[in-house]
């Protein structure tokens, strides 16, 4: 059985203007997680749910052919 490649986390830099950054802080705290990164994810994935983009909704990715 062949095993499924699992994709390891790719990093990103991201800006954001110093309020929304507090909001992200406020959030993290009132939710009580660890990490300011793990609050945005959380966020993300929230927002990308309610809008009809959630992980079961995604695409599969193509594979490109080999010549």
């Amino acid at each position: 059985m062949a095993k499924e490649k699992v994709m390891a986390p790719q990093r990103i830099i991201l800006s954001m203007p110093p309020d929304l950054r507090e909001r992200v802080r406020a959030f993290r705290f009132a939710k009580q997680i660890n990490t300011e990164a793990e609050a945005i994810r959380t966020l993300l994935d929230q927002a990308l749910e309610t809008n009809g983009f959630g992980a079961a909704d995604q695409p599969k990715p193509r594979r490109k052919k080999k010549p």
